[in-house]
């Protein structure tokens, strides 16, 4: 996860839900190479073996991923507090039993939490990301799909239709970036085992 425009310390990078699973070994990840990263969480305390281990290395900070406008406002209090940004990877989503729901069992509510998270989130912040990528002179735009986008699995449906939107959304997005030296990627997990569960 580097480009040429990265500092020579290492990548300033966002991380949403970086604090556990998936976005705690991307977080260190990115440590290891490094770097500095902001944390982004509902519940900031799920960070703090982090911060207990890195230091101010980890920042973590309060984002709902929902909002658009608490989107645009961890974006840009993250790239203040690192001095900029080289990397944002999209991780937050809801997932696992928060994100089961068969056809007949579907509300209003479990659909549009599900795509304003997994979808709403990863648009909103790519897009307040843009201009502190920009100003880095370019960056990378990282999406955290899933094997369901391509095979859905029982019981997941609007899970598994934010997850093959997020497929449109990184060509489109790469394809609109490309010019401004911004590389976008999605990548897709199978299962993976949970150490435990953070907002």
């Amino acid at each position: 996860m580097t480009t040429p425009s990265m500092p020579a310390g290492g990548p300033r990078a966002i991380v949403t839900g970086g604090a556990a699973n998936i976005g705690r070994a991307i977080t260190e990840a990115l440590l290891a190479a490094g770097g500095r990263v902001v944390i982004g969480q509902r519940n900031i305390a799920a960070a703090s073996a982090l911060v207990e281990r890195y230091g101010d290395r980890v920042i973590p900070l309060r984002v709902d991923v929902s909002d658009p406008a608490a989107c645009r406002r961890f974006v840009d209090a993250a790239a203040a507090a690192l001095g900029g940004l080289d990397v944002l990877v999209n991780n937050a989503a809801v997932t696992g039993a928060s994100a089961i729901a068969k056809l007949a069992d579907i509300t209003p509510e479990h659909f549009e939490n599900v795509v304003r998270v997994n979808l709403g989130g990863v648009i909103f912040c790519s897009q307040a990301a843009v201009p502190h990528l920009k100003a880095a002179g370019g960056g990378v735009i990282v999406h955290i799909s899933s094997v369901n986008a391509v095979r859905p699995q029982l019981g997941a449906l609007v899970y598994a239709a934010t997850k093959a939107g997020l497929t449109s959304v990184t060509q489109s997005m790469a394809k609109e970036l490309a010019a401004d030296g911004i590389r976008v990627v999605a990548i897709a997990p199978g299962d993976i085992a949970l150490d435990h569960a953070a907002e």
